[in-house]
């Protein structure tokens, strides 16, 4: 999903780094057992969107983007974007 928030998963992770559409993204901590700390770069702004990603639950927390500045939003439900059986 890019725009506001820039984030960007591939569908094969685990994967130490990737490109997409100019934003870099890298795999900078495995934080548990399916959960990854991404961060992402833009020549377009100077801000590094931030992210944990679970391989079973989603995108579960934004540490820094774009448009949320440098607020941390955490997931309430089970489910985040980009969780499996959650997207088209």
């Amino acid at each position: 999903m890019t725009g506001g928030l820039e984030i960007v998963i591939p569908k094969a992770m685990p994967m130490k780094e990737w490109t997409y559409h100019g934003l870099y993204c890298k795999n900078v901590a495995k934080l548990g057992s399916d959960s990854y700390r991404i961060m992402c770069q833009s020549p377009n702004y100077r801000g590094r969107p931030t992210y944990t990603y679970s391989l079973s639950r989603g995108v579960i927390s934004i540490e820094s983007s774009p448009v949320a500045s440098y607020n941390k939003f955490e997931l309430r439900g089970d489910r985040g974007l980009f969780s499996p059986g959650n997207n088209p």
